[in-house]
C-alpha cells in the first residue's frame, strides 16, 4: 500500500504558439484536383523549423488563426526545414467547401501568415453517353468471369460484387463516382479486353455486380447493377 506522500508530482506548462509578422506564409501548388479531393505541395517559408498543412472542410476550420495553428500541430502533418510538404485527400463530395490550410513555424513556436485557400473541386457529372453492362457470365468454383459491353468512350471502370450493401443505389452511385467505394477495383477499360474476373466468392451465394465507368474528363455513367 502507498501513501500520497510516496508519489512525486511535477507540474509543467507546455509552450504555446504566438504570431510573428516577420515570418512569411508557406507557398503552395495544388494539382490532381478531382471530384473528391486534391493534392497540394506546400513549400516552407524561409527559415521555418516545421511547416504544417492539411486539407479541411470549412466547418472543421477553427475560428481564429491561433486555434487553426494549434489544430494543424495536433494533426501533425508536417515537413521539417525546407522539405516540401505534400498533402492529399480524397474523402470529400464535389459540393463541399474544401480548403488547403498551412503555416510555417520557428522552433520556438512563432508562426507567420496562415494559408487558408479554398479549392474548387471538379463537379460530379453523370451522363447517359457513358455506360457498361454485363453480356455474359462464365462460372467457376468460387469465381466468375464477366463479359462486358461499354457505351461511349470510358477510360476507367470502378466495380465490385456483393451479396448486400448498406446503401441505396443513388448513394452508391455517388460514392463510387467519387472513388470512395470500389476504388481498389478501378481499372483501365483498355486493359480488360472486355472481361472482368472475380474470385473468392462464397459458394451458393447470390451476388450483385455494381459498376460505373468514367471518361478522361471525369464524367461518370449512371450505376449499373445486375445479379
Amino acid at each position: 500500500k502507498y501513501m500520497a506522500e510516496d508519489f512525486m508530482t511535477y507540474t509543467f506548462v507546455t509552450p504555446d504558439v504566438s504570431f510573428d509578422p516577420t515570418i512569411a506564409a508557406p507557398t503552395y501548388v495544388t494539382k490532381d484536383i478531382t471530384t473528391s479531393g486534391f493534392t497540394a505541395e506546400v513549400t516552407p517559408a524561409a527559415g521555418a523549423y516545421k511547416t504544417y498543412a492539411a486539407i479541411l472542410k470549412s466547418a472543421a476550420i477553427p475560428e481564429t488563426e491561433a486555434e487553426l495553428v494549434r489544430y494543424l500541430i495536433h494533426v501533425n502533418k508536417f515537413s521539417k526545414g525546407t522539405s516540401v510538404n505534400t498533402v492529399s485527400s480524397s474523402s470529400f463530395n464535389s459540393e463541399d467547401d474544401v480548403y488547403l490550410t498551412a503555416v510555417s513555424l520557428t522552433e520556438d513556436g512563432k508562426y507567420g501568415s496562415v494559408v487558408k485557400q479554398k479549392v474548387e473541386l471538379q463537379k460530379l457529372i453523370f451522363t447517359d453517353a457513358l455506360g457498361v453492362e454485363v453480356t455474359g457470365v462464365e462460372y467457376g468454383l468460387g469465381d466468375v468471369t464477366l463479359s462486358l459491353n461499354f457505351k461511349g468512350n470510358p477510360e476507367y471502370i470502378t466495380y465490385f460484387a456483393a451479396t448486400y450493401t448498406f446503401y441505396d443505389d443513388a448513394t452508391l452511385q455517388k460514392l463510387m463516382a467519387l472513388g470512395q467505394i470500389g476504388e481498389a477495383s478501378r481499372k483501365k477499360v483498355s486493359s480488360l479486353n472486355g472481361k472482368i474476373y472475380l474470385d473468392g466468392l462464397i459458394l451458393g451465394a447470390e451476388y450483385t455486380f455494381y459498376a460505373i465507368v468514367t471518361d478522361a474528363e471525369g464524367n461518370s455513367s449512371y450505376l449499373y447493377n445486375d445479379y
